[in-house]
């Protein structure tokens, strides 16, 4: 089944030029179409600049844009509370994706008691699923943002987005601020979670921590998509020279 569908997408951003009244356009995602099926994990892959994180907040509606994306097989509507619950957006700042005046159990707590009413005993084991669900113990909800490690920060912020029990969760960069050992026990999470049938689009700038989990792969180069295909083929035979190039920079 398909979840989701990029047409012809594109985003410019105006910027003045410091100590003028120049305006410079900047094309910043350039006429990018693809598609994603339910359970699967796309990786959009490419250097600061590329575009690949404006995509990414396109499709979250956090960008405006031209063209058109489809989820579920109609023009998707930002304004339906539905449609926001299903897709949820993971930052890569965790500092700045967590409220540090409140507790870990009051951040989780707000959007269930928003979107599912739920109170008391029943809100008490919703949260202790998610936490379970990132490989977090019950003490962690009693203790402020700050006093977390960046690992732990990290799985608080996709228990957060699990707690809606989204179809899509659009992750952005959400391990490059984090040590090697602890990269890979969340790429392990997200890899379990899409097992259990999460759809993902995971954005990053690193094609190591993308092969394992990914089924597809969007090479983005200074806005244009250059290449799209399946895991092994690009890594085996990529066709672009700039994939090439992020191949040979991490075999």
């Amino acid at each position: 089944m398909q979840l989701l569908a990029v047409r012809n997408l594109k985003k410019n951003y105006i910027v003045e030029r410091l100590f003028t009244e120049t305006k410079q356009t900047v094309i910043a995602v350039d006429d990018v179409s693809f598609e994603l099926k339910k359970g699967k994990v796309l990786a959009i892959v490419g250097e600061s600049g590329s575009g690949k994180t404006t995509i990414a907040r396109c499709i979250a509606g956090l960008e405006d844009y031209d063209g058109e994306i489809f989820y579920k097989g109609k023009k998707i509507n930002y304004k339906d509370k539905e449609t926001r619950r299903q897709i949820q957006y993971i930052f890569q700042n965790t500092y700045n994706s967590l409220n540090p005046k409140m507790k870990i159990k009051d951040i989780l707590a707000e959007p269930i008691i928003f979107h599912f009413a739920l109170s008391g005993k029943e809100l008490q084991l919703e949260m202790l699923k998610c936490l379970k669900n990132v490989g977090l113990k019950e003490d962690v909800m009693h203790k402020y943002p700050h006093e977390l490690s960046g690992g732990q920060r990290q799985r608080i912020v996709i228990a957060r987005a699990l707690v809606m029990k989204p179809e899509l969760i659009i992750a952005d960069e959400p391990v490059s601020s984090l040590d090697v050992s602890i990269q890979a026990q969340i790429m392990k999470l997200f890899y379990d979670l899409n097992k259990k049938g999460l759809t993902v689009i995971f954005i990053t700038h690193d094609l190591r921590i993308v092969k394992l989990i990914s089924d597809e792969i969007i090479v983005m180069h200074r806005g244009k998509m250059v290449e799209k295909g399946f895991v092994n083929k690009i890594y085996k035979k990529p066709e672009s020279d700039y994939t090439k190039k992020l191949l040979e920079a991490v075999i």
